[in-house]
């Protein structure tokens, strides 16, 4: 069995801490929360794709973060893709980019432009 394969198309249940494929057989479907649909190109589309329930702010610590507004997020709730170009070269990476493993290779989701990234850059 190849594990590593397995698990990239498994999800992962915070509460018994296993991995599953369609629901957890104990808790059910995760919840999933979808980004609002915004057209690739526009200036500030990073921002504009953040759900609803979720701000950026700035931390006391310096740069940006992402901070709840609702009085909780459920637990289990997953958000995503993470969104942005698409990079074969490691050497083309920035520190927004995020490395995927498929079929025993990898690439790249580089979110460095505004315009084609999402929120969670």
């Amino acid at each position: 069995i190849n594990l590593s394969l397995s698990l990239s198309r498994s999800q992962f249940c915070e509460d018994c801490r296993l991995y599953f494929r369609e629901s957890c057989p104990h808790h059910g479907s995760p919840t999933f929360v979808s980004d609002p649909l915004v057209p690739e190109c526009l200036p500030s589309r990073a921002l504009l794709t953040l759900p609803e329930g979720l701000a950026i702010k700035e931390r006391p610590e310096g740069g940006l973060g992402v901070w709840c507004t609702l009085p909780s997020i459920p637990r289990g709730c997953i958000f995503g893709p993470y969104e942005g170009e698409i990079v074969t070269e490691r050497s083309n990476c920035t520190v927004y980019s995020w490395a995927i493993r498929e079929n025993g290779s990898y690439y790249y989701v580089d979110a460095s432009d505004e315009t084609k990234a999402n929120w969670m850059r």
